[in-house]
């Protein structure tokens, strides 16, 4: 693999699992907030990009062969995907801690419908 690709790919690695999963937990509950998580992602991720597009050259350097070349502003893609993921992961805890007591009860009915779902098959074989 190119090694500029490498810090993309780990980032990528590192994120979408947990974002995947919270998305297939709560999809519902995610899409009708979506105002409020869209805004609770874009938000921070504006003011991180703005505060190290400031600091990049200042306080610290990306080396060229360690990134992919494109830019937002002067900021490299990857770091806006990292502000991005980062920020989509805080959020959706957030909200779904917050919607807890609903997705409990519905889990709760999905996997025990599944389990006994699962059982009655058992019994039929």
């Amino acid at each position: 693999m190119d090694e500029r690709l490498t810090y993309f790919a780990l980032l990528l690695g590192w994120a979408l699992p947990p974002i995947f999963l919270q998305w297939l937990a709560g999809w519902k509950w995610l899409n009708a907030h979506r105002r409020v998580w869209l805004l609770g992602i874009l938000i921070p991720t504006v003011w991180l990009v703005a505060a190290d597009s400031t600091a990049l050259g200042v306080v610290w350097t990306i080396a060229p062969n360690k990134s992919t070349g494109i830019f937002f502003g002067n900021v490299p893609i990857e770091e806006v995907v990292f502000f991005t993921l980062t920020n989509m992961l805080v959020v959706q805890s957030f909200l779904l801690i917050y919607h807890a007591r609903e997705l409990a009860p519905f889990w709760r009915e999905k996997l025990s419908r599944f389990g006994s779902q699962k059982k009655s098959h058992e019994v039929a074989s």
